[in-house]
């Protein structure tokens, strides 16, 4: 119940793009911890979706929204990948830098 109760208070009082009130903003958490709480907010007027971050710490609650463009699943999908290193850049980088490839592979052309 008391996570309810969070969840609810981090939830924007209107959408953002189309200005919908709070009826129409539905929220799902994705990860939450003692101190930090992530949201996804979705907005059924207008499909308008945004990740709400909120961090508890000595000052009070910090909470940001940023506007993306992925649903839940994929925003679950996202937070539970590992970190990317900077190991996995480095072997991306030497990989593509010994591939050749042209516009007309890539678009099938």
């Amino acid at each position: 119940m008391e996570n309810e109760h969070k969840r609810q208070n981090v939830v924007p009082q209107q959408c953002p793009v189309c200005a919908a009130k709070t009826d129409f903003l539905y929220a799902a958490p994705i990860s939450q911890s003692d101190d930090q709480m992530t949201v996804h907010v979705r907005c059924e007027q207008c499909a308008a979706t945004l990740m709400v971050f909120v961090t508890h710490n000595d000052v009070g609650m910090i909470t940001f929204g940023v506007m993306v463009d992925v649903d839940h699943a994929e925003a679950t999908r996202f937070f539970c990948e590992d970190p990317i290193m900077p190991d996995d850049v480095i072997s991306l980088h030497r990989h593509m830098k010994n591939v050749h490839v042209s516009v007309e592979d890539v678009c099938g052309l």
